[in-house]
């Protein structure tokens, strides 16, 4: 999928965030723009949208590269396991004894020792002089240390061999010297929220929907606070929306408030709540939905592979609004404390947005979606994966984009390019996701486009779908442990597109 690149400047050394272009500077309203643009039934590049491969899944194109493959995330089921058979530990002799590899608590430990290691000179049944720390046993005849460590600290282990015959004396017994390491999981404080603090929100939310009009189709919704937010006592910044529409629409939002932001939290929760005013609106316009639904049946009879201008700038007019509506919100809201805290600015409240709008056709699925900022919006079919929004990086590493930025809004083309649609006949899985989620579960861009890397993740969504309580199943299964990421975690969840 091609990715659009804008100029922004570097983060300020201040507060981490990405500069923004003055709110006055903006160019005219996104409806001005958009008469601007050339009507035509393709738009040409760069004004034209990426329109998600249609086709039942076919064969790979052999000359494009391998994509790269996500590393294995750590499973809390299955630990490390420090495992050294038969080793000499000469070198890690110490004047106290002998050094043992370090252990770590809640992961497997195993290590036998050659009897040169002890100053044996064969085999021979050697005793603890003391039980072994909890959670290990030693195995006397094998020589062997091993089980799962439940307690961190110093050890010394004393071990005991047969009486030495006068005739054949061996050397002293040296003392075993053990590390066991805090499992890192153990170190993370989960302290409290100030509720009292301003535009406070609640450490985690759910929520879940059954189609009153579609049999079978479910929409779930979670976000958890990150650990790192946890350890701090500070808020959550992500937020969702969650919506069953008049005529069959079906609405899912994410927003990722920038950590880095102090009331990024509320451009979040403003993002989403206006958002979904704006489309609701639209949809509940008689005109407008007539006009749309009978463009969506004509597309979807066509045959082809992009969908008409006139029906593109429909969505524009729908997602993109929205997503400027909420920006506008948030300008008004740094606004109203400019008489008492004038430093209070739009970018206090930066947050990207991720928006898709699923309609159920005669015998097809239609998506339309608009995204700014990190995070992702996939829909999964049983052997194939159409990505609608990728990672939108800044031109610096690490970097991405933010709906309250000015340059974002400046190039209608550029917003255009935002949409992104897909026509399916089948689906299994439509997600959104914020960074806390992809980051952990993709390496890189490239792995996102491997359907078999998402296999993993399609199969620990069912194991919480098929829960008595599957919000609550989705909303545990956010707390996984991935070594070094720790960030809020948001996912909206559209299930059920079979017929």
């Amino acid at each position: 999928m091609t990715k659009e690149f804008y100029q922004e400047k570097p983060p300020s050394p201040a507060t981490g965030c990405t500069s923004e272009a003055d709110p006055e500077s903006k160019s005219e309203p996104i409806s001005q723009q958009l008469e601007a643009l050339p009507v035509t039934d393709s738009l040409p590049e760069p004004e034209s949208v990426t329109f998600a491969e249609v086709r039942e899944a076919q064969p790979e194109d052999a000359t494009q590269p391998e994509p790269e493959r996500e590393p294995e995330r750590e499973k809390e089921s299955e630990p490390e396991t420090v495992n050294l058979s038969k080793v000499t530990l000469n070198s890690l002799r110490t004047p106290q004894g002998l050094r043992l590899p370090n252990a770590r608590v809640g992961s497997a430990y195993q290590i036998q020792l050659a009897p040169e290691s002890l100053n044996r000179t064969r085999p021979a049944p050697l005793h603890l002089m003391a039980p072994p720390p909890p959670g290990l046993q030693w195995l006397s005849a094998e020589q062997e240390l091993k089980g799962i460590p439940e307690l961190a600290g110093e050890y010394q282990l004393t071990l005991q061999g047969p009486s030495a015959h006068a005739e054949s004396p061996e050397p002293a017994i040296p003392a075993l010297l053990l590390t066991i390491n805090p499992d890192p999981r153990s170190l993370w404080q989960n302290l409290p929220s100030d509720t009292e603090q301003r535009y406070w929100k609640t450490d985690t939310d759910l929520k879940r929907l059954e189609s009153t009009s579609v049999p079978g189709l479910k929409l779930l919704a979670a976000s958890r606070r990150g650990r790192s937010h946890a350890h701090a006592g500070t808020c959550r910044d992500d937020d969702f929306l969650l919506q069953e529409l008049p005529g069959n629409w079906f609405l899912l939002g994410v927003a990722d408030g920038a950590g880095s932001a102090r009331y990024s939290r509320q451009g979040s929760r403003l993002a989403c709540q206006v958002a979904a005013q704006v489309i609701e609106a639209k949809l509940s316009d008689p005109a407008f939905v007539q006009s749309l639904e009978s463009q969506l049946a004509d597309f979807a009879n066509s045959g082809q592979a992009l969908p008409p201008h006139g029906l593109q700038a429909r969505f524009y007019d729908c997602l993109a609004q929205a997503a400027l509506s909420a920006r506008k919100a948030i300008e008004a809201e740094a606004q109203k404390w400019q008489d008492v805290e004038p430093e209070i600015q739009a970018k206090d409240f930066a947050t990207t947005l991720q928006l898709c709008l699923v309609y159920p056709l005669a015998e097809q699925w239609f998506f339309a979606a608009f995204s700014i900022g990190d995070g992702m919006i996939a829909v999964a079919q049983s052997d194939a994966i159409h990505l609608l929004a990728e990672p939108d990086s800044g031109e610096y590493s690490g970097q991405t984009r933010f709906l309250t930025m000015g340059s974002v809004w400046q190039d209608a083309s550029a917003i255009f390019g935002r949409l992104k649609f897909a026509l399916l006949t089948h689906f299994s899985h439509c997600l959104l996701m914020t960074d806390g989620i992809c980051d952990p579960y993709f390496a890189s861009e490239n792995a996102m486009q491997k359907f078999e890397n998402w296999q993993g993740l399609l199969s620990e969504m069912d194991q919480c779908l098929h829960s008595p309580q599957p919000d609550e199943a989705l909303l545990e299964w956010l707390n996984f442990w991935s070594e070094g990421e720790h960030d809020d975690r948001t996912l909206a969840l559209l299930t059920g597109g079979t017929r």
